[in-house]
């Protein structure tokens, strides 16, 4: 037997997912009920805007920095509801102590996929005293059934990691975005600091699929501010690039490094690119994104075409920025 996928060259917008074969013997064609319940989903992110931020931010934050809810979804694969214990976790890696752990014994209905939700995380913030910049938690989602017959898909971990930089998208990319049609145009991704820090590199994420632009300069650009609805903004830094970086690395960042770091006061900056010429410069997207914040568009996004910024209303991912 064989595989086949028919597909075109536009990369990571053709991703496809060969799930759970099962290989026996005496098997038939309607052999499809399986002894077996398995996580197929589970939240990429604890944090509400962020995926990852540095520890000092996240203490600096108002209010609650985390989501209300964390969830899993499971799916059942039998033709008999089941009954199992579910557990979320959260622990330290430094001590190997939990700050967080919660279960609860229920029912997964057959041949569906049920989501379970658990309450937030909050306490983490208090429980740890961290040493140094870089914080690991460990999440753990989890369950137990008596008989299940495949518990290598009965559990989860996510690294919840706290180091020296921000991020909205989780690093890997599913799509693109750029700007095409125009002979000038800007792009701006809002970042908010929370405690006053020094920026000394930025990171970007250029998409191999498309058009490839290597040969295509453009500007990364640093705002303290923009204005809607103008063509007003107030520039921090410009860094002349002369054009995307593909390395050959599955989504990696080209890391661009300040002459002079920038010392930044609390507040909201924008990180984005300035292009003269009419071309797409394709930064990955994260629609994981959308996902874990209900499908809303990302309102942190700004673009400039037409000598007027604009707030994207469309975009529902994460730019890799």
């Amino acid at each position: 037997f064989m595989f086949v996928n028919y597909s075109n060259q536009t990369g990571n917008a053709n991703h496809w997912h060969l799930d759970y074969v099962e290989l026996n013997v005496k098997r038939k064609f309607n052999d499809s009920i399986i002894n077996d319940v398995a996580i197929c989903e589970v939240q990429n992110s604890l944090l509400r805007d962020y995926y990852q931020l540095p520890w000092k931010q996240l203490k600096a934050m108002p209010g609650n920095p985390f989501m209300d809810t964390a969830w899993v979804t499971v799916n059942n694969l039998d033709n008999v509801p089941k009954n199992f214990i579910y557990n979320f976790s959260c622990k330290g890696s430094a001590n190997d102590r939990f700050v967080f752990n919660w279960n609860r014994n229920t029912a997964v209905f057959n041949n569906i996929n049920t989501t379970f939700s658990f309450p937030s995380s909050a306490s983490v913030l208090s429980a740890l005293t961290p040493v140094n910049d870089t914080v690991i938690i460990n999440v753990d989602w989890s369950y137990y059934i008596s008989g299940d017959v495949n518990t290598k898909n009965d559990s989860v971990r996510h690294t919840q990691l706290f180091a020296n930089y921000m991020a909205q998208d989780d690093g890997t990319a599913e799509g693109g975005y750029g700007i095409e049609n125009t002979k000038s145009g800007k792009v701006a991704n809002k970042f908010t600091v929370f405690a006053a820090d020094s920026l000394w590199a930025v990171g970007v994420f250029f998409n191999q699929s498309y058009l490839d632009v290597r040969n295509k300069p453009f500007t990364l650009t640093i705002w303290k501010s923009i204005t809607t609805g103008t063509n007003n903004d107030v520039v921090l830094k410009s860094i002349p690039v002369h054009g995307p970086v593909y390395l050959e690395t599955m989504n990696g960042f080209a890391t661009f490094i300040l002459d002079t770091p920038l010392w930044l006061e609390p507040g909201d900056y924008y990180i984005g690119w300035v292009q003269n010429a009419d071309f797409v410069l394709n930064v990955g997207v994260d629609l994981n994104y959308a996902q874990d914040h209900g499908f809303k568009p990302n309102t942190g996004v700004y673009y400039n075409v037409q000598k007027k910024w604009i707030q994207t209303f469309s975009n529902t991912g994460a730019l890799m920025i």
